[in-house]
């Protein structure tokens, strides 16, 4: 049996016929990739509602929000 590194694009070209296993489609790797897309989506959306009534909820936080800007300032980054 041939190791693999375990990354995913590793497993999903593996050669079907030496690992023994039923060999991918096109339609499941293509299905696979939008799982993921719609996954990653769902969260990244979830995070964004959570932030935003957090916000609403606690205006505290938007001044901070201003402190930082008066200090530093709007069109500069802050870096560690």
């Amino acid at each position: 049996m041939q190791q693999t590194s375990g990354d995913l694009v590793g497993v999903i070209f593996l050669n079907p016929n030496e690992e023994k296993l039923d060999p991918l489609h096109l339609s499941h790797i293509l299905s696979f990739c939008q799982d993921l897309f719609v996954a990653s989506t769902d969260t990244s959306a979830g995070r964004m509602q959570w932030a935003i009534a957090k916000l609403i909820n606690y205006p505290d936080a938007f001044k901070v929000r201003e402190e930082i800007d008066l200090v530093v300032g709007g069109t500069r980054l802050v870096e560690k």
